[in-house]
């Protein structure tokens, strides 16, 4: 990796909007919570939904002065909901297939043998 491929990447990234960039930090965090052992592998779906949406709530574009409040804040808690629906589905769907096995080299269940 050359300094001129960083740079382009960071240009690339300031570029992306505010959900892409959640939703990526949301699966980058998903992984992270996978690798603590006290963090049941259950709740990290709904750790990541909440994240999207708390993060997409503060990473929002600025509201208007004709919306109202109740409906600039319903709207952004409803987009980082589906935001982080989606990055959940998106790693269950296909990263799970296809990053896993390879990074992540999961442990497999013992085969209990059967002694006579």
């Amino acid at each position: 990796m050359t300094m001129d491929f960083l740079i382009k990447l960071n240009d690339q990234l300031y570029g992306c909007p505010a959900g892409v960039l959640v939703a990526i930090l949301a699966i980058a965090a998903g992984y992270l919570l996978r690798g603590l052992s006290f963090v049941n592998n259950q709740y990290i779906p709904l750790i990541v939904v909440c994240l999207c949406t708390a993060g997409f709530m503060m990473a929002a574009p600025t509201r208007s002065a004709d919306m109202a409040l109740r409906i600039y804040l319903a709207r952004n808690f409803m987009i980082g909901f589906i935001i982080g629906f989606a990055a959940w589905q998106f790693h269950a769907q296909i990263l799970k297939r296809l990053v896993d096995p390879k990074l992540l080299k999961t442990k497999t269940e013992p085969t209990q043998e059967k002694t006579e």
